[in-house]
């Protein structure tokens, strides 16, 4: 059986307050700083502010879950002779819990992709998904060009590449839009609706027909290129303008119908 001294029991009570106050500020900062960067997300610094929200999340969990799993719980006494060096206790200690963090790293990430999934995006009923068969889409340019002037009932118009959806979960399939060069059109033709169903008929198309019917429209090829400035296409390939077979804005007059005009307009 242990005994301790009443200064023993004193210095334990006055390490165990100072950890919980230490817990209350790693994570008070951390709340803090999250909720800065949920404040001052934009289109154009969305990568930097998942990353400290992450961070912050991050830090702060583990140091919780190390002081409550080493500080908190009963404390011995210094021990007395040869002992390892703090350095070389902390050290080990992480290495016991080492799986422990990685797990609060993990849920720090889910977390802050939630609510910035829940800030800067929405439901397809109330956006324009764009998904581009190309290297690259410069996506927030193209966010904020759009949000300027967007049709009624519509609050943002996202853009991707096809690399986005490529585990299925992004929703590809139901984009309204899709850029997609002329060689790879009928793989994807079962994603497709007629160009009628969207665009009334002009002379100025140029048409991908398949089965006798429009189904695309050229945007890049002849020597033209439509939003060249924010879409990345490859140097000597042609590519069409498609709407989505399940495209939630259908219709002449609909949404996706005006971002698509709005979209080859552009150079």
């Amino acid at each position: 059986m242990e005994i301790y001294s009443e200064e023993e029991l004193k210095r334990q009570k006055l390490i165990r307050k100072r950890a919980r106050i230490a817990m209350a500020a790693v994570s008070a900062a951390a709340v803090i700083v999250c909720v800065v960067m949920f404040c001052t997300v934009t289109p154009f610094n969305e990568g930097s502010c998942r990353t400290w929200a992450v961070a912050a999340l991050s830090v702060a969990a583990c140091f919780d879950v190390y002081v409550g799993s080493f500080v908190l719980p009963y404390l011995k006494p210094q021990p007395s002779g040869k002992s390892r060096s703090k350095a070389g206790r902390v050290a080990g200690n992480l290495l016991r819990q080492l799986l422990l963090y990685i797990l609060c790293v993990i849920l720090a990430a889910i977390f802050t992709t939630f609510v910035f999934g829940r800030i800067r995006d929405t439901v397809p009923e109330k956006k324009i998904s764009i998904f581009a068969d190309v290297p690259a889409v410069k996506s927030a340019e193209l966010e904020v060009l759009f949000s300027e002037e967007l049709p009624e009932g519509i609050k943002m118009v996202k853009a991707h590449t096809f690399d986005y959806d490529v585990l299925g979960f992004a929703g590809g399939n139901e984009a309204d839009i899709f850029i997609v060069e002329a060689a790879n059109a009928e793989k994807y033709m079962e994603h497709f609706a007629p160009v009628s169903e969207f665009l009334p008929p002009r002379s100025i198309y140029q048409y991908y027909i398949h089965d006798g019917e429009p189904y695309g429209v050229l945007i890049k090829g002849g020597g033209n290129a439509c939003a060249a400035q924010y879409v990345e296409y490859q140097e000597g390939r042609d590519y069409y303008l498609f709407f989505g077979k399940q495209s939630r804005h259908p219709g002449q007059d609909g949404a996706a119908a005006q971002i698509a005009e709005r979209l080859m307009m552009l150079r």
